[in-house]
């Protein structure tokens, strides 16, 4: 029997981003990088020489830069199209109450404003989404890296917790993600034990983790 291999995973949200309070933000809104002792105390706790994913929206990049700048230190970086947030279509910049109106009569989410099999008008539902972090889900398993950083946004977050864990998409929005926390699984990349009651490949070490 061998050793099994493991892969870290941390999942690190955005800082908080700015735009109007009881709207959905739009697609690439600012971020507010204020908070120097949170960004300084999560680059303190991110793993060292870590292969960083960044999301391209600019949100997550200058919060990525804003952690180097802070003492985190990534072996690589590379901007990864598929962690992009979830396309809210024609909703981006909606007032949230216009959206309630418009959804109030179809299915509900106890722990999420839209349920997760609304689709936008031109955009994608969080089923979707999960859908499309399918792939992302097959390279982190498929990666040689030991050690991965995901800078990304939070219904990609819960999408890829959900996935790891084999959960609805409906269950995955129960869980809390906030701006500047970590989340960090482990994945075991090779593993000798057959058995389907050994406990899974999966592992949560944080969840919702703040700076």
């Amino acid at each position: 029997m061998h050793d099994p291999r493991f892969i870290t995973v941390t999942l690190v949200r955005h800082a908080p981003t700015i735009y109007p309070k009881g709207t959905l933000p739009p697609v690439d809104p600012d971020v507010d990088l204020t908070d120097q002792a949170q960004i300084t105390r999560l680059a303190q706790r991110l793993p060292d020489q870590a292969e960083w994913w960044i999301s391209p929206l600019s949100r997550c990049r200058k919060t990525a830069e804003a952690l180097i700048e802070a003492g985190a230190t990534p072996a690589s970086q590379a901007i990864d199209p598929q962690l992009v947030e979830q396309d809210y279509g024609e909703w981006h910049g909606q007032s949230v109450a216009a959206i309630w109106d418009a959804v109030k009569d179809g299915p509900k989410s106890n722990w999420h404003f839209l349920h997760a099999s609304v689709t936008p008008p031109g955009g994608e539902s969080f089923n979707d989404l999960c859908a499309r972090l399918e792939a992302v889900m097959t390279r982190i398993m498929e990666t040689k890296a030991d050690e991965l950083v995901l800078i990304a946004h939070g219904m990609v977050i819960r999408a890829l917790i959900g996935l790891a864990l084999g959960k609805t998409p409906g269950e995955a929005l129960a869980m809390d993600v906030a701006p500047l926390s970590m989340s960090q699984l482990t994945f075991i990349a090779s593993n000798d034990s057959p058995d389907d009651d050994a406990g899974g490949r999966w592992m949560i070490n944080r969840l919702n983790s703040g700076g």
